[in-house]
């Protein structure tokens, strides 16, 4: 039932703590995480449209801003513990499928179709996606960098890893933009040895 202004005043998403299994000198939100999203995610699309890659850009920035939105039910969950094992992987993504349509649910009902199937595509295939899966690995490598310079060595692991993942982007457009927006980010720094599912979604 549509109520606007219930929506304006849940805030959840500011509430819900990523890493939340990590010591912190200062906890990350889903909302700040998805700022950062959103701002990497307007970066990339500028920079394909340079190089004449059609983006739907608006559509990409939309989607980096709700991407983790069902997290306001359903709370951060860990992503290493999400995808070590491919039957909790598919249970966690047909819970969060249901959940989704209650995030949304006191929007205009155009507006909330639009945002559930946006959230539902987001690992369709599209570019639009392929940029915020990038983005959100971006504001991740982000995050635990500045943790490591403030001196919290507890995230040294999780660290590598992004610098792993984003080292095997697997994206054919990746080529045409990375030395312009992550030039020295990860070069010579990725561990040959880091093992683990890559949660990049293979390109259609």
């Amino acid at each position: 039932m549509e109520n606007i202004s219930r929506f304006i005043l849940n805030r959840s998403a500011a509430h819900v703590k990523r890493y939340h299994t990590t010591p912190m000198f200062a906890q990350e939100s889903v909302a700040e995480h998805s700022h950062f999203v959103a701002m990497i995610t307007r970066i990339i699309c500028h920079a394909l449209e340079q190089t004449g890659q059609r983006v739907d850009t608006l559509r990409a920035v939309d989607l980096a801003l709700i991407h983790d939105y069902e997290e306001a039910i359903s709370g951060d969950i860990i992503s290493t513990f999400k995808h070590s094992d491919s039957e909790l992987t598919e249970l966690l993504s047909r819970l969060t499928d249901k959940t989704i349509d209650r995030v949304f649910d006191t929007l205009p009902s155009d507006l909330a179709g639009y945002y559930i199937d946006l959230w539902r595509s987001h690992n369709s295939g599209s570019i639009e996606g392929q940029i915020v899966s990038v983005a959100d690995k971006l504001a991740g490598l982000a995050f635990t960098h500045e943790q490591i310079r403030m001196g919290n060595r507890f995230m040294e692991p999780i660290h590598r890893r992004f610098v792993w993942l984003i080292s095997t982007i697997p994206y054919d457009w990746w080529e045409r933009v990375r030395n312009r927006v992550a030039a020295g980010l990860v070069d010579g720094m990725a561990d040959t040895d880091e093992t683990g599912p890559s949660m990049w979604k293979a390109p259609s």
